[in-house]
């Protein structure tokens, strides 16, 4: 079974907080065996609705990466495909990376993009189902840490 996702990007209509112009370009390269994204500047949410008896939940995941890369599909994408199918609706979080190039205080970046996925996922409860308060959060390595900081 195939699962469908939407993608939002995460400051769509707003400017994107502690943002500076620069040359980086995002880029996907296998990183400790696995798929990673690097240089990301433009955060999105990707969510997969509930599959099958919807729980009336939503996870939002944060991937890990050591604040230098985002893991995207081990710790994101396939998590949330795996709790779509049993009735979670799951929001995978790309978030910016701490870098000077983009940002004049990139220690603020990955946490602002945090807080404010959490916002989105929460404001879409209506459209994919689930109840607002029932809105959990998880991360791997540097993706926990914002998590529990969120």
């Amino acid at each position: 079974m195939a699962v469908a996702q939407d993608v939002y990007k995460l400051w769509e209509d707003q400017s994107k907080p502690f943002y500076k112009e620069n040359q980086l370009k995002e880029y996907e390269e296998e990183a400790w065996d696995t798929q990673c994204v690097f240089n990301v500047t433009d955060p999105t949410l990707t969510i997969y609705p509930a599959l099958g008896e919807n729980t009336g939940k939503a996870v939002l995941i944060i991937p890990g990466g050591g604040y230098s890369l985002v893991a995207m599909y081990h710790e994101g994408y396939d998590i949330a495909k795996y709790l779509s199918k049993n009735g979670v609706t799951s929001a995978v979080l790309k978030y910016r990376l701490p870098k000077l190039e983009s940002s004049d205080h990139p220690e603020k970046v990955p946490l602002a993009d945090a807080r404010k996925a959490l916002k989105l996922v929460r404001s879409n409860s209506e459209k994919y189902g689930f109840d607002e308060h029932l809105v959990g959060i998880m991360g791997f390595s540097a993706g926990s840490h914002m998590a529990t900081v969120a």
